[in-house]
């Protein structure tokens, strides 16, 4: 969903500050997937039974939420909170600040393993660089480990902050992938119309690539502007698929697709790659949907792209290292 910020530049305000709580530190736990950034929150007692903490989906920050009933503060902002205590711990590692805290993260610092990686023991510096080593525990994410299906991937489940940082809501109909030689998960046939893989709808067999189709249908509608169903558009226009499927990523007419309150300020060579990544991700045939991680490579492609002056012309698809997620001719295969 970052590609939102790629078409939809808005001006961005500074980043407040987040508090940690009052009372005596205890460990801290980050969560780190690859060579990236992570984002690791010391954890701290407290007394007050009007206080608890909540992690963010995807940051990794713990979040005070006020429960007092009738107390002023619960009417005031999360942010407000957070400046006036004024105890902030939040710090931003790199993946070498990860490996030097870990020994490369080392069987002998090995903790444990759950279903989404492995925990590994670790010991950082306070942030004012003062004091003893801060014990961590830091989960190394693996993207081959347990899965979770989202199975109800929409837009309007996709909260953007003021920063255009996209946070999932609603998991309600989430499920845990297939385990062991399990190719897929059965369940009843839920979801939102426009938004649910074929296969899914057929056969009620649910697939991780279930959610890469309704990825795709999202990219559409962020270049497009559209709803995937619209009945208050022509009768030709009301499926978004099947209108998009009109003018393929490499013609010369693809900008028609595009989102008209763009009034023409994006890259069309990002514009491009971007479409053809939906269109691998809306392939007919489950196991040539691209992978979420090779989702994330192309979107890193058209974020260069949108960098670089645009020629117009048309970038290498998902499949550029030869593997059948080749997005260069999926709008014939896509609907077969």
């Amino acid at each position: 969903m970052s590609c939102l910020c790629w078409f939809k530049r808005r001006s961005r305000k500074g980043r407040s500050s987040s508090s940690g709580k009052r009372g005596a530190s205890s460990t801290a736990t980050v969560s780190v997937s690859g060579p990236a950034t992570a984002t690791a929150t010391t954890t701290t007692t407290t007394t007050a039974s009007a206080e608890s903490t909540s992690r963010s989906d995807d940051s990794g920050a713990v979040r005070p939420v006020s429960k007092s009933a009738g107390s002023s503060q619960s009417q005031r902002s999360i942010s407000s909170l957070y400046e006036e205590r004024g105890h902030g711990q939040l710090r931003v590692f790199d993946y070498d600040e990860l490996q030097g805290a870990t020994a490369e993260f080392g069987r002998a610092q090995k903790l444990g393993e759950g279903g989404f990686g492995s925990v590994y023991k670790g010991f950082i510096r306070a942030a004012d660089g003062k004091g003893d080593r801060v014990p961590v525990a830091v989960k190394k994410l693996n993207q081959r480990g347990m899965q979770v299906i989202y199975r109800d991937f929409k837009t309007s489940n996709v909260l953007l902050d003021k920063d255009f940082r996209a946070k999932l809501s609603d998991f309600g109909l989430a499920r845990e992938g297939p385990t062991g030689a399990n190719t897929h998960v059965s369940t009843a046939v839920v979801g939102t119309q426009g938004y649910a893989a074929p296969e899914y709808m057929d056969t009620g067999h649910l697939t991780t690539k279930s959610d890469v189709w309704s990825f795709g249908v999202v990219l559409y509608e962020i270049l497009t502007g559209r709803r995937s169903l619209d009945r208050n558009r022509p009768a030709a226009e009301q499926k978004l698929l099947e209108w998009v499927a009109q003018f393929p990523p490499d013609s010369r007419n693809f900008r028609m697709i595009m989102d008209p309150r763009l009034r023409g300020e994006y890259s069309v060579k990002a514009a491009r790659e971007i479409a053809k990544l939906a269109d691998s991700c809306l392939l007919k045939n489950a196991k040539e949907r691209p992978t979420m991680s090779e989702v994330v490579e192309v979107l890193g492609r058209a974020v260069q792209a949108h960098a670089e002056p645009d020629s117009g012309a048309p970038g290498p698809g998902p499949g550029a290292k030869g593997k059948k997620t080749d997005a260069a001719t999926p709008s014939r295969r896509r609907r077969d």
